[in-house]
């Protein structure tokens, strides 16, 4: 061991709550993955993910050896993660909430064990809670590299806490590397933690070649929507803090100027109903066409004009990340419309490849589609996504992952300052 006391293995552990359930899965995002197949370039990389009932407990997915740990039974009834969130599951279902201390025990008692058998040299946690806490909580004990990545909902929910800056400067202090997706979130843990950390802001990769390929896509009759309109594009789940009901009533202000616009959202949620509900006076306007596959999602993206990513600060204080979709649609070459909140603005240059408008603001978001497409825009404008993206490129965030972890194992850690 070198003289920090941390282990040379070069085995890693991605330690997550989400993860595709097969591959291909369409409900969960696949961000996880995608970095843990990269990093098996560097790494014999694992997953320690949670089990669901569809799903295999042990298996290979494109050589990341995949572990799942079964936390309720009977196991048809492990409700907490099916893809849908396990915030949203634990706030609609009591079921859910009823697991969370059986989910605590049994990830813990499963990442001890895969550690200890493959001597896993360097853990990756995905979201501060809990898995960040779990592995701050043995990282002494095995040895390892710890580097957390840090999503939203995970800074979010420690924010709100009673004991969440106690809980972050814990987590810090057990870490060698931040890996916060945005500055927003470097911010605001290290205004929870009270000191300084190793760190490095880097949003999720993106497949540049697969969204920006010149392959074959579906036409526009075969993905449901209107091939003599110009189309508007949603991804992402029906859920608060996504903010669809402000692009819905910015489509009511921009079909008055534009009648030949039309509004895909791609997607499903518990907020369906009432975004449709909300849409039926636009008629076929706005189309419904739920969830997508990945390749789906390039289909969509190819026959666009835009991405509009109106999301909210919802009111339990959350918001987004850097949504992978815009990530996506830049690859595909397409401008964007998004909200000044999270994230997003790290990526979508106001005025360069799209438009940034305060949130829960449908006028801001019509005017900014009006000049995209009225004015001739949204072509150089996606031009300038795809000259931006290509830093982003999977193997090179693989990269730089690799890069900065091994960094942290020659470094000394910041020192505590308040």
């Amino acid at each position: 061991m070198p003289g920090n006391g941390i282990k040379t293995s070069r085995s890693l552990l991605v330690f997550t709550s989400t993860f595709p359930r097969w591959k291909g899965d369409k409900l969960p995002a696949d961000f996880v993955f995608r970095l843990a197949r990269e990093m098996t370039r560097h790494y014999s990389t694992f997953v320690l993910a949670p089990h669901d009932s569809t799903a295999a407990e042990s298996e290979e997915m494109d050589s990341v050896a995949v572990r799942r740990f079964p936390y309720f039974w009977p196991r048809r009834l492990q409700k907490l993660a099916d893809g849908k969130g396990i915030l949203a599951n634990i706030r609609g279902s009591l079921l859910a909430w009823l697991q969370v201390p059986f989910f605590l025990f049994r990830e813990a008692l499963a990442f001890a064990r895969v550690v200890r058998e493959n001597n896993i040299g360097i853990v990756n946690s995905h979201w501060l809670v809990p898995q960040g806490v779990i592995a701050a909580f043995f990282k002494k004990r095995y040895g390892f590299v710890h580097a957390i990545t840090v999503h939203a909902a995970d800074v979010f929910l420690l924010n709100r806490l009673p004991f969440g800056k106690r809980v972050a400067r814990y987590i810090v202090e057990n870490a060698d590397l931040i890996i916060p997706v945005s500055k927003h979130n470097h911010d605001l843990l290290r205004g929870m933690a009270g000191r300084d950390f190793k760190s490095l802001i880097l949003p999720m990769g993106v497949d540049v070649e697969f969204f920006g390929g010149s392959g074959a896509t579906k036409p526009k009759a075969e993905l449901s929507v209107d091939p003599s309109k110009r189309t508007i594009l949603f991804v992402g789940k029906l859920t608060e803090k996504k903010g669809v009901v402000y692009l819905i009533r910015a489509m009511k202000e921009l079909l008055t100027k534009l009648p030949d616009v039309q509004l895909a959202i791609v997607g499903d949620g518990y907020l369906r109903p009432e975004l449709e509900k909300e849409s039926l006076e636009l008629g076929n306007a706005v189309k419904f066409v739920g969830q997508k596959s990945r390749d789906e999602v390039r289909d969509y993206l190819q026959v666009a004009e835009a991405l509009v990513v109106p999301s909210i600060i919802d009111r339990h204080g959350e918001t987004e990340g850097v949504p992978l979709v815009i990530l996506e649609a830049m690859a595909a070459g397409r401008p964007i419309v998004a909200t000044d909140v999270g994230g997003n603005s790290q990526m979508v240059f106001h005025g360069e490849n799209g438009y940034i408008v305060r949130e829960k603001d449908p006028s801001g978001i019509a005017e900014s589609l009006l000049s995209l497409l009225s004015e001739g825009r949204a072509s150089g404008m996606g031009r300038k996504s795809l000259e931006i993206i290509k830093d982003l490129d999977w193997k090179i965030v693989g990269e730089r992952y690799k890069t900065a972890i091994e960094q942290s194992c020659r470094q000394p850690r910041p020192s505590h300052k308040p």
